[in-house]
């Protein structure tokens, strides 16, 4: 509930989902379940980037953020990857693909910048009712 409460900062509260270690071969993951069958065609995230960290006193990018992740669809005929980022830089990611019958949407982090965890701040899934 953390990643879709509308909040995209930890205003007082924690307002993401922080992963467990992620290691190789051990990818963390965070699933969205409509309640419903949906089509998706988009999907935005919001990463933990650290910007309340003073810039200056950072070398290189934030070690929370995610680095290497998937989006798969898990449609009726199985899980579908829609989305293969590597070296992601961004906090903000939109990613549009083709129209899938979801039901449900999984992220897939496999590797940040250095940390053993991820916190995404907001996942959000784009499409057309069924």
């Amino acid at each position: 509930t953390n990643v879709i409460d509308g909040h995209i900062r930890p205003h007082g509260l924690p307002h993401c989902w922080s992963s467990g270690p992620i290691d190789a071969g051990r990818p963390a993951w965070l699933r969205l379940r409509p309640s419903a069958p949906v089509v998706v065609v988009r999907v935005e995230l919001v990463f933990n980037s650290g910007l309340n960290i003073r810039r200056h006193d950072q070398k290189g990018l934030y070690p929370r953020l995610a680095r290497d992740y998937d989006i798969e669809v898990e449609t009726e005929d199985g899980d579908l990857i829609v989305v293969r980022e590597r070296d992601n830089v961004q906090r903000f990611r939109r990613h549009a693909f083709t129209a899938t019958m979801a039901h449900a949407v999984r992220l897939v982090i496999h590797r940040t910048w250095g940390a053993t965890t991820c916190d995404v701040f907001d996942f959000r899934l784009y499409g057309i009712s069924s």
